[in-house]
């Protein structure tokens, strides 16, 4: 048994040892395909390298550059053809507002309640001819001299007018014609006041005012002229000898209306005529209520004071009217 043990553990032996050198073997064979691989396999720094999940792959670089490069181009086309639809539908909202389509009539407003206009146009305005005659007291060349003896004329208590433009002429009085003219050149020369009598006769003109109503009533020129005569036959009959006074402006109901007749068609004309003939309409407005005015005075105390008054405001008129027709002439 002993002897068994013996050879057996021999046997033993002999299996390790040689388990031994198979193990020490190995590791040569080993160390020597490890080196092989070494030499065969790249490492992972060798650009020769290739390994299709890398991140470094330049097949998969060139996969990504071009997948950007087609987001771009259509981002570039989404925004190019938004720009070309929002031009085309400014254009077509501005056409829709702004063209001037003569084979529709249907617009926007199409809806909406349609207002008439009244038409509007120029206007032909017919100033009548007024004759009158002047009593004339002086004529100067020199506006100086006519001043002063305008200025003589008032510290007497004698109304007296002077024109606006050489020859510098001095007015006393005014009347509608020559027969009621004496009237008055008679109580100047009680008084010892040297007059002349000179014949006014505007010519009858036409003035195109634009852009007036055609509904205006012209007849305030034609009422003025009449007050004019009305009130300048007055105002001389109060010198006549026998004439009641107080019975000689009783009318004023009458020459109200022609009054506010005139106003009504010099106001509805002053914005629409040249600005050179505005001061000239203006000056008669003001000239034909100081007239109005003078009358009423005239009504509430009758004197020859408040006569002359009324005259100097009848011959102030009469050369704005004057004027007016003179500036349409030229």
């Amino acid at each position: 048994m002993a002897d068994i043990k013996i050879v057996m553990k021999t046997k033993n032996q002999l299996k390790e040892s040689h388990n031994g050198n198979s193990q020490e073997k190995k590791p040569k064979l080993a160390v020597s395909k490890k080196a092989i691989s070494k030499e065969k396999r790249p490492s992972h720094d060798s650009p020769n390298r290739i390994e299709w999940g890398a991140a470094s792959n330049p097949f998969h670089q060139k996969k990504n550059q071009a997948s950007r490069k087609t987001a771009f181009k259509q981002l570039m086309l989404s925004i190019i053809g938004a720009l070309l639809i929002g031009t085309i539908m400014g254009f077509s909202v501005l056409k829709l507002f702004f063209s001037d389509r003569t084979g529709s009539p249907v617009t926007i407003d199409t809806h909406l309640p349609q207002t008439k206009t009244k038409q509007i146009a120029s206007k032909n305005i017919v100033w009548p001819s007024l004759n009158a005659v002047l009593l004339q007291a002086g004529s100067f060349s020199e506006k100086e001299g006519a001043e002063k003896m305008l200025q003589i004329y008032k510290q007497k208590g004698v109304q007296a007018v002077m024109s606006k433009q050489a020859p510098y002429r001095i007015y006393l009085g005014i009347a509608p014609d020559r027969e009621q003219a004496l009237l008055l050149s008679n109580s100047y020369q009680a008084k010892g006041i040297q007059v002349y009598m000179k014949t006014l006769n505007t010519p009858s003109k036409q003035m195109e005012v634009p852009h007036i109503d055609t509904e205006l009533n012209t007849e305030g020129i034609k009422n003025g002229l009449e007050l004019f005569h009305q009130l300048s036959t007055a105002s001389t009959s109060f010198f006549k000898p026998g004439t009641n006074q107080r019975e000689t402006f009783t009318h004023d109901g009458e020459w109200n209306k022609m009054h506010q007749s005139f106003l009504t068609t010099m106001n509805q004309m002053k914005p629409n005529i040249s600005s050179n003939m505005k001061p000239l309409l203006e000056e008669m407005i003001r000239a034909y209520d100081q007239v109005m005015l003078d009358v009423k005075e005239e009504q509430k105390k009758p004197s020859a004071e408040m006569t002359a008054k009324l005259q100097e405001s009848l011959i102030y008129y009469a050369l704005s009217y004057e004027s007016l027709i003179n500036q349409i002439h030229n």
